[in-house]
């Protein structure tokens, strides 16, 4: 494939305007990474034991931390929003 430099100005100007085409693809899994544990705020909330038990067999066999993972799904669903 080539690209002509007509092409490659047309793409500049409207990566430019922020125009970068496309549409919003599915959010893709990806590594789960530690954060920092020093927040300014926190939020609590409740699970019952199916869902408290899927969560630690998902974050045993990732070998992480309850919190990264929640964070981490967290992430994923706002940046659907």
């Amino acid at each position: 494939m080539s690209i002509s430099d007509e092409q490659l100005e047309q793409w500049g100007e409207a990566a430019e305007r922020g125009d970068y085409g496309g549409g919003r693809g599915p959010v893709t899994r990806g590594p789960i990474y530690p954060v920092d544990t020093v927040n300014d705020s926190s939020v609590s909330f409740g699970f019952d034991g199916d869902m408290l038990a899927l969560c630690d067999a998902k974050v045993k066999k990732l070998g992480i931390k309850r919190d990264d993972l929640l964070r981490h799904a967290m992430v994923r669903e706002l940046v659907e929003a």
